[in-house]
């Protein structure tokens, strides 16, 4: 029972339909919403949303916003949302995959990838955070070896850069907790 719980968001529906926008408004009491459909995010504005594969959530106007089909990248659409690292800043919000590589960007309208990276798979469980408009992702596991290295996102070159090697080899950090604080 509380693995359900845990695997649904419990919202009402009221569906009002706008067909000049394709968005519909709800109202969250009632209505069920499989986390693997949605991952859930907070903007650098405060907004909560939940972002789908079709379609995004405003939780606060309450409005389901649907997602032109030329506006979302087809790898996106292939990947588990719940697996994904997310973190955001400038009205944007970043999407890392579970293993460390791809980077998507979602803007409010369309969910795009930014990178030129390779799946990495060798960060699972690492960490994403953004500090000074910046995308960093810290430790991890992948090809029988931990990870204890800090790695930023350059998006000039679009790849993933070594900043910090924190510890030796194959000793590192899987979900590691983290807090930035006053931009440190």
């Amino acid at each position: 029972m509380f693995s359900s719980l845990v695997r649904y968001i419990i919202v009402s529906v009221f569906i009002v339909i706008n067909n000049t926008n394709a968005q519909q408004k709800i109202d969250i009491d009632n209505t069920l919403f499989d986390f693997v459909d949605y991952q859930i995010v907070k903007t650098s504005e405060n907004k909560v949303l939940l972002i789908g594969k079709e379609d995004f959530i405003d939780i606060e106007s309450q409005l389901i916003i649907k997602y032109d089909s030329s506006t979302i990248d087809s790898l996106f659409s292939t990947l588990s949302l719940p697996e994904l690292k997310w973190t955001s800043f400038d009205n944007k919000v970043y999407f890392v995959n579970a293993s460390g590589g791809y980077v998507f960007e979602f803007d409010g309208k369309a969910i795009k990838r930014i990178d030129n990276s390779d799946n990495l798979r060798a960060y699972y469980g690492s960490e994403v955070f953004s500090y000074n408009n910046n995308i960093y992702q810290l430790g991890g596991y992948g090809f029988w070896q931990f990870r204890s290295q800090l790695l930023m996102f350059d998006f000039d070159t679009k790849e993933w850069a070594l900043e910090k090697q924190l510890m030796d080899d194959n000793i590192g950090f899987i979900d590691p907790l983290f807090q930035v604080t006053q931009d440190k």
